[in-house]
């Protein structure tokens, strides 16, 4: 007697057969063929993607003599004398800066600024950078329209090192609606060959 198993013959040798050629050929589908497929597939993704950067680049390239021609019909300096601080000085421009963040903030009583310090002048590009650090308590809702009018503001303003925070969780649930603490740098540009 024999211990070696033997296959199947027959009908049901047949039917094994059939099911091992088919779960091989599911294997090396699945093994093969579908990477393939999705290789294919991400490389043509990748394709259209920097076809559309070339076209978008290429219409770029196309606008820029229209806007360089649109650049030099402007008088000089157009459009540089409200978004600069006012101020002969460093000193001047940042009085000038600490007066539009407190007519700002004055329009919502429950933005509560409890330190303001002006931050060390910085010459950038041929201009001279004005800042100021400020920190204190607010609500959600006015810290973002504070922000607002900052985005929209005359001159431009930049906000820098936005920090929030949270009361304790525990205040929190006892007390609905308590401010947030809140620090940012307030930044601002002046010409300095624009002093008397």
């Amino acid at each position: 007697m024999s211990n070696a198993t033997s296959l199947p013959e027959g009908r049901p040798g047949r039917v094994l057969a059939v099911a091992l050629l088919l779960v091989s050929l599911l294997a090396m589908w699945l093994g093969i063929v579908v990477p393939l497929l999705e290789a294919h597939a991400d490389r043509g993704a990748r394709l259209d993607r920097k076809a559309q950067i070339l076209r978008r680049s290429a219409a770029l390239v196309e606008s820029l003599p229209a806007l360089r021609a649109g650049v030099a019909a402007l008088p000089a300096g157009a459009g540089q004398a409200d978004a600069l601080l006012a101020g002969g000085s460093d000193a001047v421009a940042g009085a000038v800066l600490q007066g539009i963040l407190q007519q700002i903030t004055a329009g919502s009583p429950d933005i509560q600024l409890v330190s303001l310090e002006m931050l060390p002048a910085e010459e950038v590009g041929g201009y001279r950078r004005i800042g100021l650090r400020a920190s204190g308590r607010a609500s959600w809702r006015s810290i973002l329209d504070m922000l607002a009018q900052i985005d929209t503001a005359r001159p431009v303003l930049l906000v820098d090192g936005l920090l929030l925070r949270a009361p304790p969780a525990r205040l929190a649930r006892s007390v609905p609606d308590l401010p947030l603490e809140l620090s940012f740098s307030l930044l601002a540009f002046r010409n300095p060959a624009a002093a008397p």
